[in-house]
C-alpha cells in the first residue's frame, strides 16, 4: 500500500482514510444527504468495526496457544486478555463508530471525550475527560 508525504501546516488536521473499498463505500453512503436514517445508522455500525479492524491491524496484543480441532492440535493466536485495550470515543459523533466495538473487542473498556472548538482561537477545548 503506497501513501503520499503531505507537507500539513501546524493548523490543519491529517485525515489518514484507509484504502478499503467497504471503508470507502460506508463513508459514501453516511456523506448522500439522500441516505435514510436506518441506512445511515447501520453505515456508522459497519463504518465503526471496519475502522477498529483498521486501526487494530499492527498493534493489538496476541498471544499464541495451541487448541485441540477436530483435526488435531493446531497452533493459533489470540487477543492478549492480560493488555487492557481501550475504546475512546470522541462525543457525540464517535459515540455512533463505537457503538459496536464491544462485539468485536468485548473486553475493552470504554472511555468518553468530550471536545468542542474555542470559536475564538479555533482550537479544540475538553469539556469531558471520563
Amino acid at each position: 500500500m503506497a501513501t503520499e508525504n503531505k507537507v500539513i501546516s501546524g493548523d490543519r488536521m491529517l485525515v489518514f482514510v484507509p484504502p478499503h473499498p467497504l471503508i470507502k463505500h460506508w463513508v459514501s453512503v453516511l456523506r448522500n444527504e439522500q441516505t435514510p436514517c436506518p441506512v445511515f445508522k447501520n453505515a456508522m455500525a459497519e463504518l465503526g468495526r471496519l475502522l477498529l479492524y483498521e486501526a487494530s491491524r499492527d498493534w493489538l496484543p496476541t498471544i499464541t496457544g495451541e487448541i485441540q480441532s477436530p483435526m488435531g492440535i493446531a497452533s493459533v493466536e489470540f487477543v492478549d486478555p492480560r493488555e487492557p485495550v481501550a475504546i475512546v470515543p470522541i462525543l457525540r459523533a464517535g459515540l455512533a463508530l463505537a457503538e459496536h466495538a464491544t462485539s468485536i473487542l468485548p473486553a475493552t473498556k470504554t472511555y468518553h471525550l468530550g471536545l468542542s472548538r474555542n470559536e475564538e482561537t479555533l482550537q479544540p477545548s475538553v469539556y469531558l475527560n471520563k
